[in-house]
């Protein structure tokens, strides 16, 4: 706080002891007494600050007191300052009036009373002290009248400004003088002018305390300010209104902040809305893509109980599907609390909420299933610990094909917008079931007809194996297809893929088949089978375009010869663990022009050795090069088992593993059996033909165990009249196996022909002639029966005298033949 000014108190005498007498008596009032000791020294002080009152003396040399006091009542600064005469002169009348006529306010005779002077000097003092606060307090007023940073203005009652202040005269435009004098109404706005009249009416005749508005006041240029308005009323000494204080303050641009930050919340409110219903879309479309992404029902429905629950924040989504064996709905698919989930296929029929939502074919929502009846909902539900339901049908064009049920374990869950979005939600679910139901349907058939395509089962011939695998890839099945088919004097190996999928391409892949079947059953070498495709491809106007490979090994097993339309080269694995692929007999794809005729390469075929034809969805990995699946092929078959059926699905597991072909895939692997010189074992169809194939197995082995040509034919004759005789007489030409064994020791050959049939006994004098045949052919013939079947063994050195006599061992009387 500011400490308090001391007030000046002049003391003018030309006795000095006077002054002391003074200052004596006026000390006590803590002031500063100055001293002066003639009328000049007192103007030279009065020049030199302010005074609070000043003790004259009259009677001095030079100026007296009475020409001092007129020359500082002359002056504008002092003529208001307290004058007390202090003289001991006369008291007449004349001098006294005197010294009031100069301006005195008082007029004491020495000797004077010290109280009383000093009580006459405190109190203007105190005058000075009240009227040195209130001209401090207007200094105060008027800076900060003239500095507000607001427009301030002093009005009159009759609304003329009195004083304005900078900021209102830049606000508005104008000059101070211009203003200044002029009326209210000059800054206002018309059409407010009325509505201000009254207020200051108001004001004036104390009917209200302070006038707010909001305002246009006009700049001199025309344009409209908008103005916070606040008027107040000051009172005069009388207590009525003197005049007016007006502030004014620019809120323009107040006013264009609120307006934009409305905006920007009206904005931020649109693209909330615009969010939400983004968001909505985005959750309708992910319906949508799960729709299209997946097209087998069992692959469709848990997506889209997940994308519900998403979309939705739900605890528990259902999909209920008509009955085909009922009118009820049945529980194809569920998310359910963990606590307790529904059991599938659960059946839900009539009086069930279910089967309402159905019926009614309309969204139903119930906000609590407690306050339900039990009858409504099934136990399972209920122990779920679900509460708020909703449940919307599924429609579709031939009807109502199910419901989609979401629950949720708080109650009053669901609102308008959860009913609206599970409405859209289940248009694109309704489309997506019915047309994963509808694919269902295509898929069976297309996979049925494909599947009776293939072969039932490989050929089973003597020295060879066989086994072929199909998987389809992806949703629609292909036309890739393999065959073996079993020729006059050898096998036929087929390797295809028509490109494309679905109905037609499987359909393509029939006649292709059927055809091949037939032109390679007339005997024509590869090269040619593959012409006459391509002419039959020609006039069928298939744009599909085939990839073949047709493969014929001779039937010794020993040799390959094949032609490829545009197919991967098959993979030949030697007996000694190395793998290459043949890249001979390749020309264009089957429905593609071809100048001259179609190649074909040659391989030979090692005993033990394994063939291997596939389909390009094998080996093909979307961005990878083709080398790379062909060696990653060729490293599984090396790694993998020897036998065709542990091979194939060694394969397949290696190459694919977890991953989803994205394209069909078919593989075919071909054996021949490896030819030991001590030992060879054959299982032999009951087929006839397969006799043929025995007959030069043996003979391979024969001629691998040093034989002679004549010992092979005689050989070979015997076993082939022992094992015609199991498959006529043990198994009468049934399904079944006949074993054929063929050791070499110390240069004799012994052979055992062994089937689990059941002879039919002799008749009497009925003796057939196999036994005599063997007997004359051979060492030595032993044949053993039981109920185990029969077993005859041959025997026979090679390089023996051939008058050596001949021994029949075992029943003397052989079974009928």
């Amino acid at each position: 706080m500011t400490p308090k000014r001391r007030a000046r108190v002049l003391l003018v005498d030309d006795e000095p002891d006077n002054l002391v007498a003074l200052e004596a008596v006026l000390e006590p009032l803590g002031q500063e007494l100055v001293r002066a000791a003639s009328g000049e020294e007192a103007l030279r002080q009065l020049l030199k600050g302010e005074f609070a009152v000043i003790l004259l003396d009259v009677r001095m040399p030079g100026l007296d007191g009475f020409e001092t006091a007129a020359l500082i009542k002359r002056r504008e600064r002092t003529r208001h300052l307290p004058i007390i005469f202090v003289t001991a002169i006369s008291k007449d009348t004349e001098q006294v009036f005197r010294g009031y006529s100069e301006g005195a306010v008082d007029y004491l005779l020495k000797p004077y009373d010290p109280v009383v002077l000093r009580s006459k000097v405190g109190v203007f003092i105190e005058l000075y002290e009240k009227a040195a606060a209130l001209e401090e307090s207007e200094q105060r007023f008027r800076t900060a009248f003239a500095n507000a940073p607001s427009g301030m203005a002093l009005v009159s009652t009759d609304g003329r400004f009195l004083q304005v202040n900078r900021a209102l005269a830049d606000m508005l435009g104008r000059a101070h003088s211009e203003l200044a004098g002029s009326h209210w109404d000059s800054i206002v706005h018309p059409e407010e002018r009325a509505e201000d009249h009254q207020a200051l009416r108001e004001l004036v005749d104390g009917e209200r305390t302070v006038y707010r508005a909001e305002r246009r006041c006009l700049h001199a240029d025309g344009r409209a300010l908008a103005v916070a308005l606040s008027v107040s009323p000051t009172t005069g000494e009388a207590g009525g209104v003197q005049q007016l204080i007006a502030q004014v303050e620019d809120v323009t641009d107040r006013q264009r902040a609120e307006r934009e930050r409305a905006e920007r919340l009206q904005e931020r409110a649109a693209r909330t809305e615009a969010e939400a219903v983004a968001q909505m879309v985005r959750s309708v479309q992910s319906v949508s893509d799960t729709a299209l992404a997946h097209l087998a029902l069992d692959d469709l429905l848990p997506e889209l109980l997940d994308r519900i629950a998403e979309t939705l924040r739900a605890d528990a989504v259902s999909v209920l599907l008509r009955d085909p064996d009922g009118d009820g709905l049945v529980l194809r698919a569920t998310r359910a609390p963990s606590a307790s989930e529904e059991t599938a296929h659960a059946k839900f029929g009539p009086g069930t909420f279910e089967e309402r939502v159905a019926r009614e074919r309309r969204l139903i929502v119930i906000d609590d299933i407690t306050d339900e009846g039990t009858e409504l909902f099934d136990g399972d539900l209920r122990a779920s610990g679900v509460r708020a339901l909703m449940a919307v049908p599924l429609v579709d064009e031939g009807g109502v094909s199910g419901i989609v049920r979401v629950g949720s374990t708080s109650p009053n869950r669901f609102d308008d917008n959860d009913a609206a979005l599970l409405a859209l939600v289940a248009d694109r679910a309704a489309l997506a079931i019915g047309n994963a139901r509808l694919y269902e349907r295509e898929h069976g058939i297309v996979e049925t007809l494909q599947r009776s395509l293939l072969p039932a089962r490989m050929p089973q011939l003597p020295g060879i194996s066989i086994a072929a695998r199909y998987q389809p890839g992806g949703a629609d099945v292909g036309g890739d297809w393999y065959d073996a088919i079993e020729l006059d004097d050898g096998i036929g190996l087929v390797m295809g893929d028509v490109v494309g999928h679905g109905i037609d391409a499987a359909a393509t892949m029939g006649e292709l088949r059927h055809a091949l079947r037939a032109y390679a059953l007339d005997g024509l070498p590869p090269g040619a089978v593959l012409a006459k495709l391509n002419r039959l491809v020609e006039q069928l106007q298939d744009d599909r375009i085939t990839t073949l490979l047709y493969a014929v090994v001779d039937a010794d097993w020993t040799h390959v010869r094949f032609a490829s339309a545009g197919h991967l080269p098959p993979l030949l694995l030697e007996p000694d663990g190395s793998a290459e692929f043949l890249w001979e007999g390749r020309s264009t794809p089957l429905g593609v022009p071809i100048n001259g005729d179609y190649e074909e390469g040659t391989a030979r075929l090692a005993s033990g050795s394994t063939l291997v034809l596939y389909t390009d969805g094998l080996v093909e990995v979307r961005g990878e090069e083709l080398p790379d699946g062909l060696e990653r092929l060729r490293n599984a078959v090396r790694a993998g088992p020897v036998e065709p059926d542990a091979l194939c699905d060694q394969v397949i597991e290696s190459l694919l593993g977890s991953r989803a072909a994205s394209d069909d895939v078919a593989l075919l692997a071909f054996r021949t059996m490896p030819l030991a010189r001590e030992l060879m074992r054959l299982e032999l169809p009951t087929d006839p033909s397969s006799l043929r194939y025995a007959r030069r197995m043996l003979a391979r082995w024969l001629e691998q165990a040093g034989a002679s040509e004549e010992e092979a034919w005689e050989i070979g004759l015997a076993t082939h009249e022992a094992v015609a005789n199991a498959i006529e007489h043990a198994y009468r030409f049934t399904d079944a196996l006949v074993h054929m064994e063929a050791r070499l020791a110390d240069s004799e050959v012994a052979l055992t022909v062994s089937d689990t049939g059941d002879w039919r006994e002799p008749v009497e004098g009925e003796r057939g002639k196999g036994i005599g045949l063997m007997s004359g052919l051979m060492d030595r013939v032993s044949v053993g029966g039981g109920e185990g079947g029969t077993t005859v063994e041959l025997r026979r050195r090679l390089g023996r005298d051939a008058t050596a006599p001949v021994r029949t061992d075992g029943q003397a009387e052989a079974p009928a033949r």
